[in-house]
């Protein structure tokens, strides 16, 4: 069975993804797609716009095969490091095709950057640090850097590639993580074909609405995006109409009809309070927040600096710690590790392949899938949550407990903000009280 790997999100599940499955497995020409999700976390720092069981069936209604859980670890962290961890457990699932959106169709540009980037020359080091020095953020700096380094050393070879080009073209949300997937892939040597894919539709930060509206677009439609100025309990399910079910399939729509306030949205700004609380119990412990990964000891400063006696919002909050040097994202990343007590020796210590693969759902080519990963891999599959920690090397488990503390504070939230908490439990329960979705 030929098998193409998709990283994705689905933060929410909408018709450019649909498209995406489906134009993966024409242009691989792969029977089944397997794909690697964020769960209930996602690499912008954010919670999840909707579970990650309710997403997983979404994408295996319209076309994908088998769902499995990207850990925390990874899927709150940085483009880099998210990308380690997906292709990895893509690698270790034997899949030999990845096919990745991105906002550039020059497939030969994409390469050469990643190329080059995979191995770094101490020039381009030297300048991607003095752009840093001068306050500028990672991602404006590495642009501002290749810019520089291309053209005092590339431009007799590569004149042709590099003539007229804008560097910031890196710094598009799916470029930078196409070039990541690349990188990755050709650090370690994988045997793993990458096949881009342009974005179709608006893009990625896009708030229009229309049948192949952004993600970015749907959350901002129900405010999620504005969570600071959200007021759920002036707002009922007619608010949905046609323009935002026209972005989604069909049983995404259904779904949109009959669980919001009941289990979505669920936005940054409902962490508030637990955030809030979190950090004036360390302050007032004297914890240095600085161990906590990503987290600076200038942003630790900063942190606490602007704490005061209350947050009126994390956005605002979020907002107040930004400095030329910190993107939003870096921020709210940082904020939800100290809430989960992620460490920066975690990091050092988890850092690696993944070691196991936590299976969220299948249908029958996914089960087929699934019965050659045992034959031919050593990786531990999770499909019974309750197994995991007798299986599991210490080591493993530990981040396995990320993913189920991340779960159980995510369903929390929910419960607590939901208009019906009694349909919500039904539909969001604890990994160990449900199965695999099987389609």
């Amino acid at each position: 069975m030929s098998v193409v790997g998709l990283i994705t999100e689905y933060n929410p599940f909408h018709n450019g993804h649909k498209y995406h499955i489906e134009r993966a497995k024409e242009l691989t020409g792969a029977d089944s797609a397997v794909v690697v999700m964020s769960g209930n976390f996602v690499q912008r720092g954010a919670p999840a716009f909707i579970d990650k069981y309710s997403r997983a069936k979404m994408a295996l209604n319209n076309g994908a095969d088998l769902i499995i859980e990207l850990p925390y670890i990874y899927a709150n962290s940085s483009a880099e490091y998210f990308a380690t961890g997906a292709i990895n457990t893509l690698y270790q699932l034997g899949v030999d095709k990845l096919c990745f959106g991105c906002e550039t169709d020059n497939s030969e540009l994409l390469m050469s950057m990643a190329k080059l980037l995979a191995n770094e020359p101490a020039q381009l080091s030297s300048c991607i640090k003095k752009y840093s020095s001068m306050g500028l953020s990672y991602p404006s700096a590495r642009a501002k850097a290749l810019a520089e380094y291309t053209n005092n050393e590339l431009r007799c070879s590569d004149s042709s590639l590099y003539n007229d080009i804008d560097f910031n073209f890196i710094n598009k949300p799916n470029n930078i993580l196409a070039i990541e997937y690349l990188k990755c892939i050709i650090k370690n040597k994988l045997p793993i074909k990458p096949y881009p894919l342009k974005r179709k539709g608006n893009e990625f930060h896009s708030i229009e609405l229309g049948d192949f509206a952004s993600a970015s677009a749907i959350r901002h439609f129900f405010n999620a995006d504005n969570s600071d100025s959200i007021n759920l309990t002036n707002i009922n399910s007619n608010f949905i109409n046609e323009d935002i079910l026209l972005s989604v399939p069909t049983d995404v729509a259904k779904f949109f009809k009959e669980y919001y306030l009941v289990t979505f949205p669920v936005t940054s700004e409902h962490f508030k309070d637990l955030i809030y609380y979190k950090l004036l119990s360390l302050q007032s412990a004297g914890v240095d927040i600085a161990k906590y990964y990503d987290v600076t000891n200038d942003l630790a400063n900063r942190i606490y600096n602007h704490l005061g006696f209350s947050i009126s919002s994390l956005d605002s909050y979020i907002k107040s710690l930004n400095a030329k040097n910190y993107t939003y994202t870096r921020i709210e990343r940082a904020l939800f590790h100290i809430l989960l007590d992620y460490t920066k020796d975690d990091f050092e210590s988890f850092s690696g392949s993944t070691p196991y693969i936590n299976v969220l759902g299948f249908n029958k080519n996914g089960q087929k899938i699934l019965k050659d990963i045992k034959k031919n891999s050593d990786v531990l599959l999770i499909t019974k949550k309750s197994d995991a920690k007798k299986n599991l090397s210490s080591d493993a488990y530990k981040i396995f407990e990320y993913d189920l503390k991340a779960m159980r504070l995510y369903n929390q939230i929910v419960y607590s903000t939901s208009n019906n908490p009694e349909l919500a439990a039904k539909v969001i329960s604890d990994d160990y009280r449900r199965g695999v979705i099987i389609i």
